[in-house]
């Protein structure tokens, strides 16, 4: 491998004392760009930045199949199906014959290396949908969106406002939307594709009054800090007021910043926040479930 000039000795690593004596270090030679990859790179088409794989030759041998692909298809038309707009996956699909591969960490890193931009393939991004019901009936200028946390409190609450009506604790509301967890964080990009848009609704959270519960709102609440989010903290004082006493546990270990917990407790007026701080000194927590349909069944509608 040294007299084919693949491999190079580490003269200062020493003999390993064998016959015939070799080094004990060996290191790759870099080799520069050959006639044939400076031709290949030559023959691309101009959109295609080639200066990294002239640069470093190995990464045009790891890249050269994705070259070769994106090459073609921006000759094979002349560019003309980059007029039309297409989700990344079927521009991924379109061009690399997989799918997923734009999306990807590598596909980023091509782009990058060929300097092409998600804009140049005139692509978009295809938000997560959630699951949600609406209120047909409602026709008020802003919107009042609720979002749940936990599925089974999402369709007990579904059940409630379709047979009682869309009214929770007073309040109308237009759509109820299933957060699913830390799926919210993601999903509600989707808002915008049901046309809840920052400047005509009010978004209003219940989830669990634990670590994790008070993470994912405040993570949700920064992620779309554009729309107007709060807490729907009369739910809570009603959760409060009907599990406090019997607050089980905390399972596992959840953890939440003092920042974001301080920030959490300023939506509350002050006997609510003692009391969750109380619920966290001890240790415990709150699930949503601790409402039940008959509560719900209860203060929905015209209860």
């Amino acid at each position: 491998m040294v007299s084919l000039g693949v491999l190079s000795p580490v003269r200062n690593s020493g003999f390993n004392g064998r016959n015939p004596s070799l080094y004990n270090k060996y290191r790759k030679r870099k080799t520069g760009l050959s006639v044939e990859g400076r031709e290949f790179l030559d023959s691309l088409d101009p959109a295609i930045d080639t200066s990294r794989y002239r640069k470093k030759p190995d990464l045009l041998h790891r890249d050269r199949g994705f070259l070769e692909l994106l090459d073609r298809f921006l000759k094979a038309s002349d560019r003309e199906s980059l007029r039309v707009p297409s989700s990344i996956n079927e521009r991924s699909f379109e061009i690399f014959g997989d799918e997923k591969f734009l999306s990807s960490v590598d596909g980023h890193a091509f782009l990058q290396n060929v300097s092409i931009s998600e804009d140049f393939l005139n692509v978009y991004h295809t938000p997560e949908p959630f699951f949600f019901s609406s209120n047909s009936a409602y026709s008020e200028r802003v919107f009042n969106v609720l979002v749940i946390e936990n599925k089974d409190t999402f369709y007990t609450i579904k059940r409630c406002f379709f047979s009682n009506g869309w009214k929770l604790l007073s309040r109308d509301f237009s759509h109820l939307v299933y957060g699913e967890g830390k799926k919210i964080i993601k999903s509600f990009e989707f808002a915008r594709e049901i046309g809840l848009m920052p400047d005509n609704c009010k978004v209003f959270y219940f989830g669990d009054l634990d670590p994790e519960g008070i993470s994912i709102f405040e993570s949700f609440r920064e992620r779309f800090s554009d729309y107007n989010i709060c807490l729907f903290v009369e739910l809570y004082e009603e959760l409060l007021n009907a599990s406090f006493s019997r607050a089980p546990k905390l399972k596992g270990k959840q953890r939440v910043s003092d920042e974001r917990f301080s920030r959490f407790l300023e939506d509350f007026p002050k006997g609510a926040s003692e009391r969750i701080m109380k619920l966290f000194d001890s240790k415990r927590y709150l699930p949503q479930e601790g409402l039940n349909f008959e509560f719900f069944d209860r203060v929905t509608g015209n209860g």
